[in-house]
């Protein structure tokens, strides 16, 4: 029968009728990695580069959508 269980390490892992006994095989989510203050001042610096970019640079919409996604990706790794 599915069900829901709880692991030693606390997440939650659904079971399903097909792999009820392979409990140690659903898939688990990934550790957060820890971020050294080096790797956050490159990132800091490409992203203040990407600005000046975005500012110096007669850009269309378009392309501006595209340096302000690569800034979101970036600062969504240091966090």
């Amino acid at each position: 029968m599915p069900c829901l269980i709880k692991r030693d390490d606390g997440t939650l892992a659904y079971i399903s009728k097909i792999n009820e006994c392979l409990i140690g095989r659903t898939p688990r989510s990934r550790p957060n990695k820890k971020v050294s203050q080096k790797e956050k001042m490159i990132v800091n610096n490409l992203i203040l580069e990407i600005n000046r970019i975005i500012n110096k640079k007669e850009l269309n919409t378009l392309q501006k959508q595209f340096y302000y996604r690569k800034i979101n990706i970036l600062k969504k790794r240091i966090k």
